[in-house]
């Protein structure tokens, strides 16, 4: 109970307060969407597939596997490294496959 004690009169309150999550800030903010700045975020080995993909109709799986020589797998997984870098990309589904495009 000492230690309990001494973290409330160093923090000035109740601990629990302190640590308690969902009261707002910089994490409740939107990422910024795509521009030339965020680019440098983005993996290496994932700029051909984000440089196809941003074009203005943008690109469908297997026109990434064609144009990049990479397999099928390998490109799912740098969709999401290049959305974990920030950039904001969003799928259309057409007939028979998604496009994925920069918004």
């Amino acid at each position: 109970m000492g230690a309990l004690n001494l973290i409330r009169s160093f923090f000035g309150g109740n601990p629990r307060e302190v640590v308690k999550l969902g009261k707002g800030g910089a994490g409740a903010v939107n990422p910024p969407t795509f521009t030339e700045k965020n680019v440098s975020g983005v993996p290496n080995h994932c700029r051909d597939t984000l440089r196809l993909v941003s074009r203005k109709k943008g690109a469908t799986v297997p026109e990434l596997v064609d144009k990049t020589g990479k397999k099928k797998g390998t490109i799912y997984q740098e969709i999401v490294s290049i959305k974990k870098s920030g950039v904001k990309l969003h799928k259309k589904y057409e007939k028979p496959v998604y496009r994925f495009f920069v918004s």
